[in-house]
């Protein structure tokens, strides 16, 4: 119910992940941090794998993107830990709306390190729709992310226990 695959760089693909998805639609959770998987794979296990709770995209080079993100949150409603930094601007607040919209058990979010392409509103509709959220990293958000987003989790996710607020650019304050 669980794979790992983090930290491949190239040694594992879209054709493992494919086969993954294919034989192992019971998976639960999902780790291909830096590697180059890629929305084809992606994809594929969003098709496949229903089930999941865990996805873990960070680092992939821009290989991932709001299609496929979307595409997870949209057939993937027991989602609870997605994490999508440090894509290279490729997910942005379009994917991550989506996946507020249909995975209201999310508890855990990473959106650090994308380059400016997740903002505000991104953040106050998983405010708005993910009240169990409990950790939440909007670190080197490039200034999209303002007080505005943090008093809106502040007030909608009352189970929240992490946050990480740094290298904001002075977009959030006291």
């Amino acid at each position: 119910r669980c794979v790992t695959i983090a930290d491949t760089w190239g040694g594992v693909t879209d054709r493992g992940v494919c086969a993954v998805a294919r034989h192992c639609p019971e998976l639960e959770r999902l780790d291909v941090g830096n590697t180059y998987v890629s929305d084809h794979g992606i994809a594929s296990v969003a098709a496949r794998c229903a089930r999941l709770r865990f996805l873990n995209v960070a680092g992939t080079q821009g290989s991932v993107s709001d299609a496929s993100v979307a595409d997870m949150g949209r057939r993937c409603p027991l989602l609870e830990h997605l994490s999508v930094s440090n894509t290279r601007g490729k997910v942005t607040s379009v994917g991550v709306s989506i996946v507020a919209q249909h995975c209201p058990r999310l508890e855990h979010l990473d959106v650090s390190g994308t380059e400016g392409r997740i903002t505000d509103a991104a953040i106050v509709e998983v405010a708005t729709r993910c009240p169990l959220l409990q950790r939440l990293a909007v670190r080197a958000t490039r200034g999209a992310i303002t007080d505005v987003s943090v008093e809106s989790v502040a007030r909608r996710c009352p189970q929240l226990r992490f946050l990480d607020v740094s290298d904001t650019e002075k977009q959030v304050t006291d």
